[in-house]
């Protein structure tokens, strides 16, 4: 059986420490604030501009404002969700399960039984996606087929074709459920060098993956 996948948090090695601390403080966590001002993108450079509220209710001084930019070098994905979060935090990975697509050699998964309890292995594929990929994968991603129910009914065939570590965990629940998997070995290998480039950083509900990261106060 394989293992589940692993992150690798390394936000206390690229996040200024004035940073870092802002979050762990008892105002931010009761009246903070984050706020996305502007993004800027220049080819595959991003420059991130944002602003950290603390809404000082309760004093005479009024609100905080901490301005911030974060520049993306190489930047390969992202995801801008929400221009304001109340109490978000920064966190920076170097293994996340985002970073497998661009880190990991990809091999194809395929099967050769129709398996048993398939209702069961449809609901545990989802539930794969919500809490070890926390849905920032979506099933249809990597897998061969975008109807999922007709994927699992299948007597045998293609899989999925992806990063190994995603791959693998399809394969233990195959493997569970009957459905005999293997996986075709002509890989697709990832030179080792660009392994260990590539980081992700995640602020509230967005997220950025690049080569450097580079936070700077304004």
């Amino acid at each position: 059986m394989k293992k589940a996948m692993k992150a690798i948090d390394i936000t206390k090695e690229i996040l200024p420490i004035e940073l870092d601390s802002l979050f762990d403080t008892v105002e931010y966590e009761n009246y903070g604030i984050f706020k996305i001002d502007k993004v800027v993108f220049e080819n595959n450079l991003i420059e991130f501009y944002f602003t950290i509220k603390i809404l000082e209710e309760l004093l005479d001084e009024g609100e905080e404002n901490y301005q911030w930019k974060l520049k993306i070098t190489d930047c390969k994905d992202y995801h801008i969700e929400d221009s304001t979060n109340v109490e978000a935090s920064i966190s920076v990975f170097s293994e996340h399960v985002l970073l497998s697509h661009y880190q990991k050699s990809w091999k194809e998964l395929f099967f050769k039984q129709e398996g048993t309890n398939l209702n069961q292995l449809f609901v545990d594929l989802y539930n794969l996606h919500h809490f070890d990929f926390e849905y920032f994968i979506v099933p249809e991603k990597y897998l061969a087929n975008d109807k999922l129910s007709f994927l699992v009914n299948s007597e045998s065939g293609l899989f999925a074709r992806g990063p190994e570590d995603i791959l693998d965990l399809y394969f233990n629940l195959l493997l569970k459920y009957g459905k005999e998997p293997y996986y075709f070995q002509n890989n697709i290998k990832m030179d080792d060098k660009k392994k260990d480039e590539l980081k992700i950083v995640f602020l509230g509900n967005n997220y950025f993956i690049g080569k450097q990261l580079e936070f700077q106060k304004l």
